[in-house]
C-alpha cells in the first residue's frame, strides 16, 4: 500500500477573498451571495443602497439598488429603439429595473457580465408592481 500523503495546514481564506476565488474559478459562489463581495458597490453618497426586497416599501422615491444580474431582457420598442428589463438580486431577494430607451442607449454598455450593478432611478407602481425605472448604470 501507498503511504498517506500529508498536506500542509494552509491558512483560511478570508470570506471575500474566497467568495472572489470561487467566482472566478468555477463562474459561481458557495460560500457568499455575489453581492457581499463588492462591499465598495453597495454604497451611494449617504452610504447605503436599497435591498432589492425594499423596493416596494419606496414608491415613488428615487433610490439606489445594487445586485447582481439575476435575468435580462432586450426589447425593441414599436419605435425601433432598444431597451432592456432586468431582474437584480441581491441577498435579501430581486428587483425588476426597467432601463427605456434614453438610458440604455447612453448607459447600456455598462450592462456587461453578471454585476455587480449600481442603479439609480425611480421607484415606480404599475398594475401592482413596483420596478425601478432605471436613470443611470454604473
Amino acid at each position: 500500500p501507498t503511504p498517506a500523503l500529508a498536506l500542509p495546514a494552509l491558512p483560511e481564506l478570508d470570506p471575500v477573498r474566497r467568495g472572489r476565488l470561487e467566482l472566478e474559478l468555477l463562474g459561481l459562489t458557495v460560500s457568499a451571495h455575489p453581492t457581499a463581495l463588492f462591499p465598495c458597490a453597495a454604497h451611494d453618497e449617504r452610504g447605503v443602497s436599497l435591498a432589492c426586497a425594499e423596493l416596494a416599501r419606496r414608491r415613488g422615491e428615487r433610490v439606489y439598488l445594487v445586485g447582481w444580474l439575476a435575468a435580462s431582457r432586450p426589447v425593441r420598442t414599436s419605435g425601433g429603439r432598444w431597451m432592456r428589463f432586468l431582474t437584480l438580486e441581491d441577498e435579501s431577494g430581486i428587483a425588476e429595473v426597467v432601463v427605456f430607451p434614453p438610458v440604455y442607449a447612453r448607459d447600456g454598455h455598462r450592462l456587461v457580465g453578471r454585476g455587480p450593478f449600481r442603479i439609480r432611478g425611480r421607484v415606480e407602481e404599475h398594475m401592482g408592481a413596483c420596478a425601478l425605472h432605471a436613470e443611470r448604470i454604473e
